[in-house]
């Protein structure tokens, strides 16, 4: 099994959790819990968030499961940041000590695109949807 294999029409799962197209045009990415990301998962997670959304995606990450990611793959996601793969995103975690930890990975690699960080995800879906297009614009 791989990090994120096709699972139906707009999800993909595997070893490394989940990543699907929410109805209202959020990209969702779940991490399964206890797992060490490495580089090559994040490869593919930014692969598969293009799939769903292309360049400039709205997403809310979901970090509610405990799981360490090594410093090559907190690199290319910064680099991929830096590319413009993801536009906004709202990280999701479980406490206010878990709210803090991801404020200072918003300033390693997460500082060149909005981000917020949410231990309620009702309120971070709420934040990300003033990001999305307007329908009646296309």
């Amino acid at each position: 099994m791989g990090s994120f294999d096709p699972a139906g029409d707009d999800r993909f799962a595997g070893k490394a959790g989940e990543i699907w197209l929410r109805e209202d045009g959020i990209i969702h990415v779940k991490f399964a819990s206890d797992i060490d990301l490495e580089k090559q998962d994040a490869e593919t997670a930014i692969e598969r968030i293009e799939a769903l959304g292309g360049d400039g995606s709205v997403v809310l990450i979901d970090r509610t499961n405990p799981h360490s990611i090594s410093f090559e793959a907190q690199q290319y996601f910064a680099q991929a940041n830096r590319e413009g793969k993801v536009r906004v995103a709202a990280y999701l975690v479980r406490s206010n000590i878990g709210a803090g930890v991801a404020q200072a990975a918003q300033y390693s690699y997460m500082r060149d695109i909005k981000v917020q960080v949410f231990v309620d995800e009702a309120e971070a879906l709420t934040w990300l949807r003033q990001f999305l297009p307007d329908p009646s614009d296309a």
